[in-house]
């Protein structure tokens, strides 16, 4: 019952720091004290190494010989090779996705994106959580059609890299997100009348148009 416990305490640290981290309140190349932020959560050192070793596996910090564990930085180089990566994922999965999914599949991949609208009609910039709504609803929309490939090494990977690229989506407007969801609706029509060749060019165009707008941000923010 301890060993349980103790799990669920490392659990609970890891969501904290990587919601921090996402978030930007750990800014990229911030040395993280372990010690600290132990102190600031209220728990031992163990908990908070054993998150910090998972957020290296995802890529969100990076530990360097004898100097310490730092968040993540961040380039353009980066991000491209990113969403190169995930495209190759998307190109391999889309044939297999509609040769083995079922209607039903995708009809409740089609509820997920009405629930997605919904939230977008009544967000306004102030009181909108994109964090939530990205791991909920953007995120979860393309991670839902990456699973029905059924190879569950890809749909590991493929979620490590949606949550590197989750790093450039902190601050984008909601206007960003509007536009996410008229190509999800795309995306997923092209699914539905199981036409590849249609699923595969809405797929590259989506990541051309989201890779655009995250490297001009980060231009914004003199991230080179």
């Amino acid at each position: 019952m301890q060993r349980v416990q103790y799990f669920s305490l490392t659990d609970q640290v890891y969501t904290a720091l990587k919601h921090d981290i996402l978030q930007r309140k750990m800014l990229p190349n911030e040395k993280l004290d372990v010690t600290g932020l132990a102190q600031q959560l209220g728990v031992s050192r163990m908990p908070v190494v054993d998150a910090l070793t998972r957020l290296e596996s995802e890529g969100l910090v990076e530990k360097r010989n004898r100097v310490g564990t730092f968040v993540t930085p961040m380039n353009q180089t980066m991000f491209r090779e990113r969403f190169e990566t995930r495209g190759m994922i998307e190109d391999w999965a889309t044939p297999r996705i509609i040769a083995q999914a079922s209607d039903a599949d995708f009809e409740k991949i089609g509820q997920l994106l009405k629930e997605a609208q919904t939230v977008l009609q009544k967000a306004d910039q102030q009181g909108f959580d994109l964090l939530t709504f990205n791991t909920n609803y953007d995120t979860g929309f393309h991670q839902s059609l990456i699973r029905l490939a059924d190879n569950a090494y890809v749909s590991e990977l493929y979620s490590a890299i949606q949550t590197r690229i989750g790093l450039s989506f902190v601050d984008m407007p909601v206007k960003r997100e509007t536009s996410a969801q008229r190509f999800h609706e795309k995306i997923l029509a092209a699914f539905q009348a199981r036409t590849v060749a249609e699923a595969i060019k809405t797929q590259k165009d989506h990541r051309e148009e989201s890779l655009a707008f995250t490297l001009q941000r980060m231009k914004e923010r003199d991230i080179l």
